[in-house]
C-alpha cells in the first residue's frame, strides 16, 4: 500500500520532496534494507575485530545504540578485547542491558586493570539486578579502596537490596573507605539504617563517628549534640562544616557563625555550601545576604549560587543588582536565578555576553540557561558555539538545538562529521530524534567516510532505522 501511495503522487510531485513533507513516507527503499543491514554489520563486525584498539573502542560505543540479541553478543565480545579501554566501553555498555550476564560481569571484576573493574561495577550499579548483590560483597573483600568506592556508589542505586553492602564495608580496614561508607549510608531512607549509624558512631576513626553523627541528625535524633560538637574539631572542613549546621539547626548557633566569619576563603566557601541542608529559605537568606559583597571571588560564587537556588521572584531586584560583578560567575549564577523565576530574556545579553568565557564549563552551563529562556533569539545565541573550540560545549549546542527543535538537517550533515566522537555520537542521537528517516540517506553517505566515528555511528544509525 505503501508503495501504491507513492507511486501515485509520483505522478504530480518529485517523490524525494513529498517523502520530506510526509514524515510517514521514508526517503529509503525497504527492499534494500538486507542489504543495508548486511553491509552495516560487517562494517562494525569488521571494526570490533581488526580495527585499531580507537576503532574497536569506537565499534563498541556506536554497537550499544543497537539494541537486539546481535548487538549484544557483540559487546560481549568486546569485553573480552585485549585492549583495557575496549573491555571498559563494553562492560560499561552491556550494563544498560536487561540481559547483563553474570559471568561476564564477574570475569570483569577481577581484571588485572583497575579501570575495566571500576567500569564492570559500574555495570553493576547500572543494571541494578539484586542478584548482583553477592559479586559487590565480593569486590568489597578484595580490599581495593578505589574499586570498593565505586561498588558503594553502584550499591545506592541498588535501593534497599544494596544496603546490605554498605553495612559490610562499615567494617572495612581502610579509614578512608568507611568514611564513604558512613555518608552513603545516611543517604538511605528508612529505618534501617540508623541501627548502622549509630554502630559507626563508636568507630575508630573519629571523621566516620562525626559522618555518623550527621547522619543521624539529619534523621530527626536529637540526642547527637555532644557528637556534632565533637565532629566540629575533626581534620576534614566538609564534615566540620556539615556539623556546624547540624548545630545551628539545634539551636547552637556559634559553630556555623565562627565558620562564615572566618579570615579562611576556603572555610567560608565549605560553610556555604553545606547551608543547603537548612530546610528553612529565610534563615539560609540571612545567613547568605552578608556574604554576596564579600572580597574574595569563591566566597561571593558560592554564594550567589546558594541564593539563586533559593530564589524567588521576589529576590530578582537582589541578584540583578550582581550581574555587574567582576566575576563571570556571579554574573552567571545571579542571571541564572532570573531566568529560574520567569524573567530569562531579561538577562539573555548577560548569557550571550558570557558564551564569551575562556571557561567551556561556563559556556556549557550558559547553553544550558540559554536553552531554558527558550525564545528565538536565544535558540541563535546558542547555534553560535556549534563549532565551539570544546567537544562538550558542541555537545551541549546540539542537545540545546535538538530540545528546541532548531536543529536542521545541514546542522546534522556538519555534526555528523566532526573530529570528536562524543559530538558524532550525539549527532546521529539528534538527527534520528528530529528527523527519522528523512535523514536515511545522509546516513548512508557516512558509510564511506574516512572518519571513523561518523562510518560506525552511520552504521548503528541505518540498524536501528531498518530494523
Amino acid at each position: 500500500m505503501c508503495k501504491m501511495l507513492i507511486m501515485t503522487m509520483c505522478l504530480f510531485f518529485n517523490s524525494y520532496c513529498l517523502a520530506r513533507l510526509d514524515a510517514n513516507v521514508p526517503t529509503y527503499n525497504a527492499e534494500q534494507d538486507t542489504a543495508d543491514q548486511q553491509r552495516c554489520w560487517n562494517i562494525l563486525n569488521d571494526a570490533l575485530m581488526q580495527g585499531k584498539p580507537f576503532e574497536r573502542e569506537i565499534a563498541v560505543r556506536a554497537i550499544s545504540m543497537i539494541e537486539d540479541e546481535r548487538s549484544l553478543r557483540l559487546l560481549e565480545r568486546g569485553a573480552t578485547d585485549p585492549e583495557a579501554d575496549v573491555r571498559a566501553a563494553a562492560i560499561y555498555s552491556l550494563g544498560q542491558r536487561r540481559e547483563l550476564r553474570s559471568a561476564i560481569v564477574e570475569k570483569l571484576l577481577n581484571d588485572r586493570v583497575q579501570f575495566v573493574r571500576m567500569r564492570a561495577v559500574e555495570a553493576i550499579g547500572n543494571n541494578a539486578a539484586p542478584s548482583f548483590v553477592p559479586l559487590l560483597v565480593k569486590v568489597i573483600e578484595a580490599g581495593d579502596p578505589l574499586v570498593t568506592g565505586v561498588a558503594m556508589l553502584a550499591a545506592q542505586k541498588m535501593g534497599r537490596s544494596g544496603i546490605s553492602v554498605i553495612a559490610a564495608v562499615l567494617e572495612h580496614g581502610d579509614e578512608k573507605v568507611r568514611i564513604i561508607a558512613a555518608q552513603i549510608m545516611a543517604e538511605y531512607d528508612g529505618a534501617e539504617k540508623m541501627q548502622y549509624l549509630r554502630k559507626a558512631t563508636s568507630d575508630a576513626s573519629a571523621i566516620v563517628k562525626a559522618v555518623a553523627f550527621i547522619g543521624l541528625a539529619r534523621w530527626g535524633n536529637d540526642s547527637v549534640e555532644a557528637g556534632l560538637k565533637q565532629a566540629t574539631d575533626v581534620s576534614d572542613s566538609k564534615i566540620r562544616a556539615d556539623a556546624a549546621v547540624q548545630l545551628y539547626i539545634l539551636g547552637v548557633r556559634e559553630y556555623l557563625t565562627a565558620i562564615l566569619q572566618s579570615g579562611d576563603k576556603n572555610i567560608k566557601y565549605v560553610g556555604i555550601r553545606a547551608l543547603r541542608i537548612i530546610r528553612d529559605r529565610e534563615t539560609i537568606l540571612k545567613l547568605i545576604f552578608p556574604l554576596l559583597d564579600e572580597k574574595e571571588e569563591i566566597v561571593r560564587v558560592a554564594a550567589v549560587e546558594e541564593f539563586q537556588r533559593i530564589a524567588n521572584k521576589n529576590d530578582i531586584g537582589r541578584l540583578n543588582g550582581l550581574l555587574d560583578d567582576s566575576s563571570e560567575w556571579v554574573r552567571f549564577w545571579a542571571a541564572a536565578g532570573i531566568v529560574k523565576n520567569g524573567a530569562g530574556q531579561r538577562v539573555r545579553p548577560v548569557m550571550e555576553d558570557l558564551l564569551k568565557s575562556p571557561s567551556p564549563m561556563l559556556r556549557n552551563f550558559v547553553i544550558d540557561a540559554l536553552r531554558e529562556i527558550g525564545d528565538r533569539e536565544s535558540g541563535l545565541a546558542i547555534r553560535s558555539k556549534i563549532n565551539d573550540q570544546d567537544a562538550y560545549v558542541r555537545v551541549a549546542v546540539i542537545k540545546s538545538l535538538t530540545m528546541l527543535k532548531e536543529l536542521s538537517l545541514q546542522d546534522c550533515n556538519a555534526v555528523i562529521r566532526d573530529a570528536s566522537a562524543d559530538v558524532v555520537a550525539e549527532g546521529f542521537r539528534s538527527c534520528m530524534l528530529n528527523f527519522e528517516n528523512d535523514c536515511f540517506e545522509m546516513f548512508r553517505d557516512g558509510l564511506t567516510s574516512t572518519n571513523v566515528s561518523t562510518k560506525l555511528f552511520a552504521a548503528s544509525s541505518i540498524l536501528r532505522i531498518t530494523k
